[in-house]
């Protein structure tokens, strides 16, 4: 049994770098896009800090939860190797970058969870990639 663990660590690992290596390499093209129609979009506005897998800070003072996003190793006071993989993807792919915000059509739900941070799917407004299918795309 503790050598098919090994063996999952090692293929995990094997991943992580991949990654890693080829984000910079991402084109246009190979950027998933969605169509947000039936969401509303909330605006604008510039991605300051990508604080964890799952939360964006924007230069309006937001804080953005992604929504639709898991990940397995996550754990807020020790993250795992493909939580951490994902906030330097995150960095990379949006730090500095403006976005277009897409919340629910609902006004009353599925916009704010308990902690106050806007539940919302990000587009880089350079490219049109969506972040959360990115994410998808890699396997995160």
């Amino acid at each position: 049994m503790k050598q098919h663990y090994r063996h999952a660590a090692q293929f995990v690992n094997i991943l992580i770098i991949f990654l890693v290596a080829g984000i910079g390499t991402l084109h246009a093209q190979t950027i998933p896009n969605a169509n947000f129609e039936q969401m509303r979009p909330m605006g604008h506005a510039k991605v300051t800090d990508v604080i964890s897998p799952f939360t964006i800070k924007l230069d309006n003072g937001d804080i953005i939860h992604l929504m639709g996003l898991d990940y397995p190793d996550m754990d807020f006071h020790d993250p795992g190797r493909l939580s951490a993989t994902a906030v330097e993807i995150l960095k990379d792919f949006l730090e500095g970058q403006i976005v277009e915000i897409y919340q629910s059509s609902s006004p009353d739900e599925g916009r704010i969870n308990r902690m106050g941070h806007k539940l919302a799917h990000l587009i880089r407004a350079d490219d049109a990639g969506w972040t959360q299918g990115l994410m998808l795309q890699l396997g995160l």
